[in-house]
């Protein structure tokens, strides 16, 4: 034998040995993960069911089969309705899940055989109902997710397939069926055939205490921070994103993800880091007026030491204050509104594409417009139309210029090419909150100031998702790229998952288009780790019932302990602010306007 021979077959050994324990220790911890999802999912499920309680509706969890002890089969949960049986499987997948030709698919592939065992324990239910009054009825196997999921299809061959949000509603609308003495009796057969699923108390109560601290731990410092005035909250970061702010980008970076995920918050601490490593000053800005200031308190309390070094200024201060010329709109309205009344479209409409569209591109000419692929406005124009509003748009700055008026678009137009013209460098950095929201010359005025594509001079933070005004671009044609350098957050911390699914339900099968990226779909994959309450809702025949209830609403939450100060009524307009906060101020209920 050579040399060291004996120890390179006991190395041999060991390697293939550890090898194999590693792929077992994948392995479980794979199972893990997925128990414990399975947990969290069945909890979601049964909050979500709870809710049916009151109208009569039983529902078992967690049950084992009474005919075979020894099997580790068991159903999620057993729901009795006068609408009848569903034996419900909690899934609580992650990933995107769509339905296609009755089959089931996560992330494209398909699932059917995690589908397999409901069906199976369907027909164990049923042959136990068979010995009760509701033979003759077949109980419904149900999918229940436990995220929302938008655009779910309601069914998949003989599954239903549902969420937490919609659950109770599968359950109660459904015509009723069974008698009430029918529900009693059923829920009683099926509770004694179907027992709870056989637990060690004690396993279960280590298994508590190990498993949900580890939750915890994943999100460490959120339950603490949700503790805290909103201020802080602002400014709480979770540990897995502090990679994405102490990272160094050599050209323009984004920060995008869905709402609620903390994209302002990774902002404004990025801006703190950049803050204390390089010199200078740094500008954080947005489209909004209301926000910056916001932000800034926020930055206050986060990073006070680099506070005199950061400007926060809304878009129009970055510029300059002047009238906004909008008289002059009615006047060119006058004469060229009549020829655009046939669209069936309303002069504010006229008045975004004038200002979004064209001014807030920058477009000088009739053919840009023309051929232009008008970005986040949904309804098409002819070019007949489209050579009218230009006409407009021309009658409206012949009337800016006789009044010695610029609107906003002109001043950051004119902003924009003087900084090309002789540039400024006030700012070693720029952030950008809620970026969708800006006008593209707007943004290019940002863009120059940052000293174009300087390395982490230009941070742009926003979601198209959440874009309020029209006339949407997409960074290319503003000339900044950001590829290669671009912040995905998937993990929403603000929402719950109750409020996100009530959002998804708005959002179903609306599309967006983002300023970077091609059409996306309403519905988005995240991960929601907070739960809460069932959001509730209501249509009024007409509005003093439904402002009587808002009253009635916000008076029971403070009945119930919430603060004046944890409440926010949002209305569409400016003047139903104002009416609503004059409404509660006479009910007795302070009310400040976000504006103040």
């Amino acid at each position: 034998m050579s040399a060291g021979g004996s120890q390179a077959v006991q190395a041999t050994g060991a390697a293939l040995e550890a090898a194999w324990l590693y792929k077992q220790a994948d392995r479980r911890s794979l199972q893990a993960r997925r128990n414990f999802a399975g947990c969290v999912g069945e909890r979601a499920v049964c909050r979500a069911l709870s809710a049916l309680a009151p109208d009569g509706v039983y529902h078992l969890d967690d049950r084992g089969l009474r005919a075979d002890p020894t099997s580790k089969a068991n159903l999620d949960h057993v729901v009795v309705a006068r609408s009848g049986v569903y034996v419900v499987d909690a899934k609580n997948w992650g990933g995107r899940i769509e339905v296609r030709g009755g089959s089931v698919f996560q992330d494209g592939q398909s699932r059917d055989d995690r589908l397999m065992a409901l069906t199976w324990l369907t027909r164990r239910v049923q042959d136990v109902m068979a010995t009760t009054s509701a033979a003759g009825f077949r109980p419904h196997s149900v999918v229940c997710f436990a995220r929302p999921l938008a655009a779910l299809v309601p069914a998949a061959g003989r599954d239903l397939l549902t969420d937490i949000t919609k659950i109770g509603e599968l359950v109660s609308r459904r015509p009723a069926v069974l008698r009430p003495d029918q529900v009693e009796e059923l829920a009683e057969v099926l509770s004694y055939a179907f027992p709870p699923y056989a637990t060690d108390a004690q396993a279960l109560a280590e298994a508590e205490g190990l498993l949900f601290p580890e939750q915890l731990t994943r999100h460490a410092g959120l339950a603490e921070a949700l503790d805290k005035p909103i201020e802080q909250w602002m400014a709480w970061l979770h540990p897995g994103q502090a990679a994405s702010v102490r990272r160094s980008f050599p050209g323009p970076a984004r920060i995008r993800g869905a709402a609620g995920t903390g994209k302002t918050c990774v902002g404004l601490h990025r801006v703190s880091w950049l803050a204390a490593t390089r010199p200078g000053r740094f500008l954080v800005t947005s489209y909004v007026k209301t926000l910056p200031p916001t932000l800034g308190r926020a930055y206050a309390r986060l990073s006070p030491s680099t506070l005199s070094r950061v400007d926060f200024l809304h878009l129009h201060g970055v510029a300059v204050d002047v009238d906004c010329g909008w008289t002059a709109f009615d006047i060119a309205w006058r004469s060229l509104g009549p020829g655009l009344g046939g669209t069936g479209l309303a002069k504010s409409y006229f008045e975004e594409e004038v200002g979004q569209v064209i001014k807030g591109r920058g477009l000088t000419e009739l053919d840009s417009y023309l051929s232009l692929d008008r970005v986040g406005r949904g309804t098409p124009l002819q070019s007949e139309v489209r050579r009218l509003v230009w006409e407009l748009k021309e009658r409206y700055d012949e009337e800016l210029v006789g009044r010695g008026q610029h609107d906003f678009m002109d001043v950051l137009r004119m902003a924009r090419d003087e900084v090309r013209r002789e540039p400024l460098r006030t700012w070693t950095g720029v952030m950008v909150d809620e970026v969708q929201d800006l006008p593209m010359v707007g943004l290019q005025l940002l863009h120059e100031l940052a000293g174009l594509d300087r390395p982490d001079g230009l941070l742009l933070i926003g979601d198209g998702q959440q874009a309020i005004y029209p006339g949407g671009f997409r960074l290319s044609e503003a000339g900044i790229s950001v590829t290669g350098r671009a912040v995905v957050l998937r993990t929403n911390y603000r929402n719950t998952v109750e409020v996100l699914a009530a959002a998804g339900s708005v959002l179903l099968g609306d599309g967006y288009e983002d300023v970077d990226l091609a059409a996306e779909p309403g519905e988005r994959s995240v991960e929601v780790v907070r739960h809460g309450e069932l959001p509730t809702g209501g249509s009024f025949d007409c509005r003093e019932d439904h402002d009587q209830a808002l009253l009635w609403d916000l008076a029971a939450r403070k009945d119930r302990g919430a603060r004046w100060s944890d409440m926010a009524v949002l209305c569409q307009t400016n003047s139903l602010a104002v009416a609503y906060a004059g409404q509660l101020a006479a009910a007795g209920g302070p009310a400040v306007l976000l504006k103040k």
